[in-house]
């Protein structure tokens, strides 16, 4: 694994063994990966599940030789399905979730020409329906889960069928799939990151807490104006109260020890640009409870200007007295001519 993501500057990988885990360090994690450990201690569950919960990842990929009840501990405490039985079948993967966001816009080609993985053992994933949210990334040919995906509040858990090990599971050797799909496993979220806010309407703003959970550490807005929000320290998160002090559209940032933490971007409610309209018998009706509207017919729209200075001014007649003095003065230029005595 380490090779497959060398020289990949968005990736620092950490290994600890078992009897040396730090649990204290899970929270500087983007994601964990539980790579072909026999059995999932209940301690070791525990933490993980306090990680989950807490808004981190965790990809367990079960060991070859698996304690299932230990694992289905785990699992059921996460609220996911169980692993059934093990299953040393070779087995192929025929089907990716480009829907979902781990593999959304990832590949160009609609997998035509990609490489899934194959394995030789595998663990059956239970159907029953699972306490948490599911959601299918990989499935095999006979339409088994490979990789499943559960919301775990705050957090996701992600359950594959198969250990990582190269000769039960060829996964890691398909690059193209493998590095973007622990990518993304890794910059998920349950919910997706609010970074515009409507001016008058979001009072609240969440964002990660970099402060810690203790102190006295504030944080404060800077931008078109400067103040300091009403702030709730939630452990792994912060709210702050912005109210009405925010007054003009553009960018704010959030500043904790003269460091930006976030970029926040507020607008004001657009509710003006609605396009909706009335059609013409809704404006027909509009009329009659309105008497001062007027409507301007689509034959009038071709000689707007005239149309709008003759609702302005009134019908303008003097075009039409001039033409009946001149047709009078030709009516009078003849009976003068042929009249004459």
């Amino acid at each position: 694994m380490d090779a497959l993501f060398k020289g990949i500057s968005y990736f620092q990988i950490n290994h600890q063994n078992l009897s040396q885990i730090q649990y204290q360090e899970f929270d500087n994690n983007q994601l964990i990966i539980l790579h072909d450990l026999r059995t999932i201690s209940s301690g070791l569950a525990s933490e993980l599940l306090q990680y989950i919960k807490a808004g981190g990842k965790v990809l367990v990929f079960p060991g070859a030789n698996a304690d299932i009840n230990s694992y289905n501990q785990f699992l059921s405490m996460s609220g996911a399905n169980t692993l059934v039985s093990a299953l040393n079948d070779s087995k192929e993967i025929a089907n990716i979730n480009t829907g979902e966001f781990v593999f959304s816009d990832v590949f160009e080609n609609n997998n035509r020409n990609l490489k899934l993985p194959t394995v030789n053992l595998s663990y059956l994933i239970s159907t029953v329906s699972s306490i948490q949210p599911s959601e299918s990334i990989m499935s095999f040919r006979d339409g088994n889960a490979f990789i499943n995906k559960y919301r775990v509040e705050e957090g996701i858990l992600y359950l594959c069928a198969s250990p990582l090990d190269e000769t039960k599971n060829d996964l890691v050797r398909q690059a193209e799939i493998f590095v973007p799909m622990t990518y993304r496993m890794a910059i998920s979220r349950t919910n997706p990151e609010i970074i515009s806010y409507k001016i008058g309407g979001d009072k609240f703003v969440e964002m990660e807490n970099k402060a810690g959970a203790g102190g006295d550490i504030t944080y404060k807005i800077t931008g078109k104006k400067e103040f300091i929000p009403g702030q709730r320290n939630l452990g792994k998160k912060m709210i702050l109260d912005v109210s009405n002090q925010i007054v003009e559209g553009g960018l704010y940032d959030a500043v904790l020890n003269d460091q930006k933490v976030k970029t926040l971007a507020f607008n004001f409610d657009r509710a003006e640009s609605d396009l909706s309209f009335y059609s013409n018998s809704e404006l027909a009706d509009q009329i009659k409870t309105n008497p001062a509207m007027t409507v301007i017919s689509q034959e009038q729209q071709a000689g707007i200007n005239v149309a709008i200075s003759e609702k302005d001014q009134g019908i303008v007649l003097w075009r039409w007295f001039l033409w009946a003095a001149i047709a009078f003065l030709l009516v009078e230029a003849l009976l003068i001519r042929f009249l004459k005595t």
